[in-house]
């Protein structure tokens, strides 16, 4: 494989790992509002 090929494929992963943790920081998030909101119905 070249040089390049390589590099090629790790900008590729990198870039899947950088689409799943904005979905698990929006996931997070939505949870929190969720919990907020959830926990002010209740008091």
């Amino acid at each position: 494989m070249g040089e390049l090929a390589v590099v090629e494929k790790y900008c590729k992963i990198g870039f899947g790992y950088g689409i799943i943790l904005d979905e698990l920081k929006r996931a997070s998030k939505y949870n929190y509002l969720t919990t907020l909101n959830l926990t002010v119905r209740l008091h």
